[in-house]
């Protein structure tokens, strides 16, 4: 679902914004007439769409701007995918950008755990490999204190299809008792709410964030991701990171300005042994907490965004009119539903239906946003976004295949 910022206005166009999804690989792409909507919609001067990135699109050699494109959201601006763009057309922000602060920043001193994980029951996110490496610190450190905090997506009628269909690491729920001993296991603590259940985000954010804050250090062992928004949720409560030197994601910068203990991620046995003097000494381990409100704070960010976009209807002769919607945008921006996945990606007579009413119904009604039925094309896009993201891998390990080749394999997963 396109994300509602501002209503239009007299002489003041609306502002929606679309995810990099639903642009590259969902009814954008996919539906001639959506993007005639989109198009005349803009030329009319009642809409200015833009489009939010939030994944790993570095595998794109440029980015795919058209006319009706106003601005992309991303917060590093030299990221190559945007080189070309027109410097007033980047908006250096993205969902991470507008967290809610924490009040939980304790005494490190006071750190009850160790190490928090929070994470993705999903291959990309190396939850298996991530369980193997803490048994590993385990050994060597045996006082270890972990939490995971990963919830649990796998869908009850699906039985043990759920594995395969639901893309979920079968490892992640029958390794444990298998990887640690029983005495490992209580060092341990293994948050894994069911979202079929209890909904997407089944631990309100103050939960987690009070873990965090308790924790000596974030650990995120993936190699590819957007922009993850636990990174910034542990810098806004003092926890510093240990990730990958592979991590490739738009936090780099904010990283490379923290206390962050990057691994080299060659030999495991090595990485361990990283891992525990780091929390040996954790105490050394300053996180600049001033810089990461500047990064990630909602306060701080949201009167950036408004300037941005106004300086934008500004400089096209418009006036900065209307009423703006810009609660809860770490997940409206990137179309994280707490029920579903609010992207249109299948089906564009959802985009139709949503369109029709976009400057009726209220942004935040996640229950009737959609109307009364819900989205209808969630299993779809998770099959194609699992599909697109093996290309992408695929194309970055073999380096030798010609751009054209890339762009037949991608055309061909996008059907």
């Amino acid at each position: 679902m396109p994300c509602l910022l501002k209503r239009p206005a007299a002489g003041s166009p609306g502002i929606i914004t679309f995810t990099h999804n639903e642009l590259l690989y969902g009814v954008i792409a996919r539906s001639a007439r959506v993007r005639s909507v989109i198009r005349d919609a803009a030329a009319s001067g009642r809409w200015m769409f833009g489009i939010h990135v939030q994944g790993d699109c570095s595998y794109l050699a440029k980015w795919p701007l058209e006319d009706w494109q106003s601005f992309v959201m991303w917060p590093d601006r030299d990221a190559g995918f945007l080189r070309g763009l027109p410097p007033e057309q980047v908006v250096d922000l993205n969902c991470v950008s507008f967290l809610p602060e924490s009040e939980a920043v304790v005494p490190k001193a006071a750190r009850r755990w160790d190490l928090c994980v929070v994470s993705r029951a999903a291959e990309i996110k190396r939850i298996e490999q991530t369980l193997h490496l803490i048994r590993l610190v385990l050994d060597r450190y045996p006082a270890l204190r972990v939490n995971f905090i990963v919830p649990d997506p796998r869908v009850l009628q699906h039985g043990e299809r759920t594995y395969t269909a639901d893309g979920v690491v079968r490892a992640y729920f029958d390794g444990p008792k298998r990887i640690f001993s029983a005495a490992q296991l209580r060092q341990i603590s293994f948050i894994s709410s069911s979202t079929e259940s209890f909904g997407k985000f089944p631990l309100a954010h103050d939960v987690v964030a009070n873990v965090l804050a308790q924790s000596k250090f974030l650990f995120l062992w993936s190699h590819a991701e957007g922009t993850p928004r636990v990174i910034g949720e542990a810098l806004l409560t003092g926890t510093p990171c240990i990730v990958s030197a592979r991590l490739r994601s738009g936090m780099a910068p904010a990283l490379a300005n923290q206390a962050t203990v990057v691994l080299d991620d060659n030999d495991p046995a090595q990485d361990a042994d990283r891992i525990v003097s780091s929390i040996r000494r954790h105490e050394e381990f300053e996180v600049n907490v001033t810089a990461a409100r500047d990064s990630f704070a909602d306060a701080v960010n949201r009167p950036r965004l408004v300037a941005d976009l106004s300086a934008m209807l500004t400089r096209r002769g418009h006036a900065v009119q209307g009423e703006w919607f810009l609660e809860d945008l770490p997940l409206r921006l990137c179309c994280h539903g707490r029920k579903w996945d609010l992207q249109f990606v299948y089906n564009p007579a959802l985009f139709f239906a949503w369109f029709e009413r976009v400057e009726t119904i209220d942004p935040y009604d996640e229950d009737h946003v959609c109307g009364d039925t819900g989205p209808i094309d969630r299993r779809a896009f998770e099959d194609l976004h699992r599909a697109v993201e093996k290309v992408a891998h695929l194309m970055r390990r073999t380096r030798f295949v010609a751009g054209t080749t890339r762009r037949r394999l991608l055309a061909f997963v996008r059907g």
